[in-house]
């Protein structure tokens, strides 16, 4: 008999994570399952009712199978302490005559890490309208220590002299972007047409309306997973997607951001891995000056949730436009950009 164990080989903690064990020839006496602490099994399929027995805490022993030739399991994945952590999964194969084989199998489990490296005392903001960009004095500046990718939202603490609230001419550039970022997925379908039925709820998903978003948590927790699995296997598919929405919001971004500042910003995602998905919102204060409190959200793409940041209150003194597009407070590696900065 020969037999053969698949589990994927990374995996977001958190998650589920599927495998499987497939055989040709007579069907095993036995098949006994070994986890590491950091997985459990959720569901089994294709196991009679009283084909499945513990054997011990993370052992399993299967031996009724409904369907000759295969055993399909769904493991329940744990957060850790650490960002990334390996597990072994151990199958033992043994065969009616007595002879056990051994295949084992590595899964890397990961999650982002993100903390705060620096929060200035005071910043100092001045806009310039002629350019239509931002210059700061210092900037906050982030982390993300451990693997995958960590999404940030950023808001004020109720105590806070700033408010958040949209950029002007929201409207407008939704309505921009929605159109050319409509064309670059029906491209992206085409030339991706495996991921076609994918790429289809991404685009209903980012048609939502900003107010209802939180009613399609669960649908976004979803199709974030498929995206997730879907880029860690095609690599094409992950740099052509990204293309498709950056192209599609770069067009229009001038109507109601900092250009400079943006784009400094995306091209720190794919090496910072951190994305602030709130980046286009602003804040304002009453007055030219105020103590700006900020709490900081952590989630992953399957949204995840992870402790806030709540960091430490700092002074804003603003010159010029009153509000304050977010992604401006943070610094983000630039490699290719360079931003006007004011002199301390």
């Amino acid at each position: 008999m020969s037999a053969h164990v698949y589990v994927p080989k990374t995996c977001l903690q958190g998650e589920e994570l599927p495998a499987h064990v497939l055989w040709s020839g007579p069907a095993p006496a036995q098949l006994v399952l070994e986890l590491p602490p950091e997985l459990s099994l959720k569901e089994c399929y294709n196991v009679s009712k009283g084909g499945i027995a513990r054997a011990g805490k993370g052992n399993y022993v299967f031996s009724e199978f409904d369907v000759p030739g295969y055993l399909g399991m769904l493991f329940a994945t744990r957060r850790t302490q650490s960002s990334s952590v390996s597990g072994i999964v151990r199958v033992r194969i043994r065969s009616v005559d007595g002879a056990e084989s051994v295949q084992e199998r590595t899964v890397l489990l990961f999650r982002p890490l993100v903390v705060t490296e620096h929060v200035p005392a005071k910043v100092r903001v001045e806009y310039d309208n002629e350019t239509r960009t931002y210059a700061l004095s210092e900037r906050i500046k982030l982390l993300n220590k451990g693997e995958g990718t960590a999404v940030v939202f950023v808001e004020p603490e109720k105590d806070s002299d700033f408010q958040r609230g949209p950029p002007e001419g929201v409207a407008e550039f939704r309505i921009r972007f929605l159109e050319d970022l409509s064309r670059n997925l029906d491209s992206l379908s085409l030339s991706h047409p495996k991921h076609k039925r994918l790429i289809s709820a991404y685009y209903a998903l980012a048609r939502t309306p900003l107010e209802s978003i939180s009613k399609k948590r669960a649908e976004a927790r979803k199709i974030g997973r498929r995206l997730e699995r879907a880029f860690r296997n095609d690599e094409d598919l992950l740099e052509d997607f990204g293309r498709a929405i950056a192209e599609a919001y770069l067009k229009h971004l001038d109507i109601i951001t900092d250009m400079t500042s943006f784009l400094g910003y995306l091209n720190s995602v794919g090496e910072g891995r951190v994305i602030l998905w709130n980046a286009l919102e602003t804040l304002r204060a009453e007055a030219k000056s105020g103590l700006m409190r900020l709490k900081v959200h952590v989630t992953d793409l399957g949204l995840g949730r992870y402790p806030d940041l709540d960091l430490p209150p700092f002074l804003v003194q603003q010159r010029g436009s009153g509000a304050i597009p977010i992604h401006t407070l943070f610094e983000w590696q630039m490699p290719h950009v360079t931003e006007r900065r004011l002199k301390s």
